[in-house]
């Protein structure tokens, strides 16, 4: 998902909790220490994929290579016991979601294919939300559907989308996210701003796709930030973790929001 020229090309769309929701099921507003043992569920996933026709009117991948980002994220979820299975690959034979934007076309591609109670992953050509800016997918937070998107870049053999897009389907928000404030860089705020997780340093969310900070920027009480390239839920090239905490938050709303899934 990272290899797209521009930052709106490679933004990654979201559905947003109301915070206090959020609080109430996340669990968010106390710090996991670093030191404590990760949970583990045992628990492997169904997972329903649906591939969409591209331009060439041509299927956009195939079952072997979304094997192939299966288990990528088989490898990234693993320390808490999570792992993904593949029970059925289709084929949808229409043209017209070789682009799927959240607004229009993915509601009625909901409505002619999704199975209850698993993950339901649509693969095409492009994804765009509901302003139409291009995006190489998006997951739904925990009370939408269970829906995973990826298109564009997200099909390249390079790409992590498959993690970051898995990351909001179990409750993680962006590194940078601003909708309940920006994070101060010392952490103070940590608990009710930002990505709402503690062990994630504060971030910007600019030109993190070259893996260095470019320009220094300072938070509101003047700090400059040094934000984590190397994480799942940036948008960096060189992410390639997620925290204790961002671990622990995906397994609590597994075990509150999404416990249903089979």
């Amino acid at each position: 998902m990272q290899l797209h020229s521009t930052l709106n090309s490679c933004k990654m769309h979201i559905k947003y909790f109301g915070l206090v929701l959020a609080i109430a099921i996340l669990g968010m507003g106390t710090a996991v220490a670093q030191n404590v043992a990760l949970p583990k569920a045992n628990k492997v996933f169904s997972v329903y994929a649906y591939i969409c026709l591209g331009e060439d009117e041509q299927p956009v991948t195939t079952a072997a290579d979304i094997q192939t980002e299966i288990n990528k994220a088989n490898v990234a979820f693993a320390p808490i016991g999570f792992s993904f299975r593949v029970c059925e690959v289709i084929t949808i034979p229409d043209y017209y979601y070789r682009d799927i934007d959240e607004g229009n076309k993915l509601p009625e591609l909901i409505d002619l294919h999704y199975k209850p109670e698993v993950i339901n992953m649509y693969f095409t050509d492009a994804a765009s939300g509901d302003d139409g800016s291009p995006l190489d997918g998006f997951g739904f937070m925990p009370g939408d559907e269970d829906v995973v998107v990826l298109g564009g870049n997200a099909l390249d053999p390079a790409s992590y989308s498959i993690i970051h897009q898995l990351g909001h389907f179990f409750g993680l928000y962006h590194t940078f996210e601003i909708e309940f404030g920006p994070e101060l860089v010392s952490g103070s705020n940590c608990q009710v701003a930002g990505d709402l997780i503690c062990d994630t340093e504060a971030d910007p969310g600019t030109n993190q796709r070259n893996c260095n900070h470019g320009q220094p920027v300072a938070d509101l009480q003047g700090d400059r930030y040094a934000p984590p390239f190397d994480n799942y839920m940036s948008f960096s090239e060189c992410a390639c973790r997620f925290t204790t905490e961002q671990y622990q938050r995906m397994y609590n709303v597994y075990n509150t929001a999404r416990n249903y899934l089979k």
